[in-house]
């Protein structure tokens, strides 16, 4: 009797977690990020990283509904010029201070300062006095206002429909002043690095792994794991290696190869999961460098891709073949705009008429990517369309790693005439899409489009309040952009992951990569 009741307390040891055990949650992801500042940052990579540690007033879930974070609640002018946001009380920073509407005011003017180098200003400039700020005047928008400790307003330039969405958005995250005065450009790194997020960096190389721990104080609860490891692994390939060796809890990217045997395969499908999400890939190109500056040749080329094909061919089908600029799902998304199909002999006849027949005395040009293994299907897919259909043989391919990429392109004493271009919403309203890459003087407008109808149009939707009259001006733009082939979709990206069963919660959403908070452990 004795001897069983020994057994049995040795099983309950045995298998039972230890008293006290780190649950802990590792995953790979493609690459790093190019800062955690959220004033600075640059790119999904560094958003999905950066979301863990920081917070914002609003939020946006699952179903792209706005809801409080930091502010409980708000309230908007009848001229929807000036709101005010209520904050909750119980919100610290991980060094423990307490989180007021100064921090707010600080963190916004702070992310306005033009010597600071935020690539995405043009995302706070409907904040009454942003301008002033931006250009070097003074240091603080006259839009921003402490009413009370905890109550915050914001006066805008105009009315904005859009303005609550942006306000979820990372370079409206706060930060704290006494931490980034002690440490200057060092304050991001781990041990000095405070925010108000789910997660504390505890350690980081860059381009290879990045160590998280619980924030156990968090506001809107304590994650569930204890540590998180990303590990940065560009070679999807790799990533399912280890993770079907049991190295990684989870990850994301798949390839279409993988997803085949992955479908045909009981236990490695229960484990799969993917969703369509607010995103667009294409072709960019720079309308203002020979040949592309005649439209009949970028016409040529619109005509000359066959977009179903590529989401089959390069793709094992992981997409929708995109013909609109906006992508499904987005409030304006009108699958009737698509003014380029595949035809190949209208596109040989274009290409005749601006002076290349069949390709002939068409200049050498190479199609920029940065190298991901979807991007290098993709891209040779696109090249042997462009061979095939308008005989253009000397169109080449430039791979780059996503840092080198992002600053050829970016550039414009060194941006290519070809280069793959992608959006993925940060909020769901077009007005990102259209404005920021379509509008004349707007940084990410790559492919150097211009057309003043254009401007208006979006001029006249961002200050309307009424939803359809902002829609159906978004859509008259949005046509006027595609017809120009400024910019050729291709296709409309599914975001796939895998996660083992003792895994919940990790995966996407229609905006990004869910925060580790949402993540559970069995």
């Amino acid at each position: 009797m004795k001897k069983t009741a020994l057994l049995l307390l040795v099983l309950v040891f045995v298998l039972s977690p230890a008293v006290g055990a780190q649950k802990i949650f590792n995953y790979g992801i493609e690459s790093g990020p190019t800062s955690l500042d959220p004033a600075i940052l640059y790119g999904n990579n560094s958003i999905q990283l950066a979301q863990n540690l920081f917070d914002g007033l609003t939020s946006i879930n699952d179903n792209l509904d706005i809801i409080p974070s930091i502010a409980k609640d708000w309230t908007a002018s009848d001229d929807g010029l000036t709101y005010t946001f209520y904050l909750r009380e119980d919100v610290y920073f991980t060094n423990g201070d307490q989180v007021t509407a100064e921090d707010f005011k600080y963190s916004w003017n702070r992310a306005l300062d033009p010597e600071l180098g935020n690539p995405h200003l043009f995302m706070m400039d409907l904040i009454k006095g942003a301008r002033s700020v931006i250009a070097g005047e003074t240091t603080e928008a006259e839009g921003l206002v402490v009413k009370d400790e905890f109550v915050f307003e914001v006066t805008l330039e105009y009315p904005a429909g859009h303005f609550l969405s942006l306000s979820s958005s990372f370079p409206y995250w706060v930060v704290n002043k006494n931490v980034i005065e002690e440490y200057g450009d060092d304050w991001t790194r781990p041990g000095n690095i405070v925010g108000t997020g789910a997660f504390i960096l505890t350690e980081a190389v860059m381009d290879n792994y990045f160590v998280f721990e619980a924030n156990k104080d968090y506001f809107k609860g304590a994650p569930d794991i204890d540590v998180a490891r990303a590990h940065i692994i560009p070679e999807a390939t790799i990533r399912m290696m280890k993770y079907e060796a049991g190295e990684l809890d989870a990850i994301i990217s798949l390839t279409p190869a993988d997803l085949m045997r992955i479908k045909a395969d009981d236990s490695l499908s229960e484990q799969f999961g993917s969703i369509s999400g607010l995103a667009t890939r294409w072709l960019g190109i720079r309308t203002t460098k020979e040949p592309f500056d005649d439209i009949r040749v970028r016409q040529a080329f619109a005509m000359a891709i066959d977009r179903e094909r590529l989401v089959q061919i390069a793709l094992n089908n992981m997409g929708q073949a995109a013909y609109t600029f906006l992508p499904i799902g987005m409030p304006g998304y009108n699958p009737d705009l698509r003014p380029y199909d595949f035809n190949p002999e209208k596109a040989q006849q274009l290409l005749e008429e601006a002076g290349f027949p069949l390709g002939s005395g068409f200049p050498a040009v190479k199609i920029y990517f940065d190298s991901t293994d979807e991007m290098q299907r993709v891209w040779q897919f696109v090249q042997s369309e462009i061979r095939r259909n308008l005989g253009i043989v000397n169109i080449g391919l430039e791979s780059l790693p996503w840092r080198g990429y992002v600053t050829v392109r970016n550039n414009p004493d060194t941006r290519p005439a070809l280069f793959r271009n992608g959006m993925g919403a940060d909020y769901p309203d077009p007005q990102e899409f259209l404005e920021y890459f379509g509008v004349s003087d707007s940084f990410h407008n790559f492919e150097e489009y211009n057309d003043p109808r254009f401007d208006q149009l979006i001029y006249q939707a961002n200050r309307t309040l009424d939803f359809d009259e902002r829609m159906e001006l978004f859509g008259q733009a949005e046509a006027m952009y595609l017809e120009s082939a400024a910019l050729i979709p291709l296709y409309h990206p599914l975001s796939t992951w895998m996660q083992k069963p003792h895994v919940d919660g990790f995966g996407y959403s229609p905006l990004y990569l869910k925060p580790l908070h949402s993540v559970t452990l069995k």
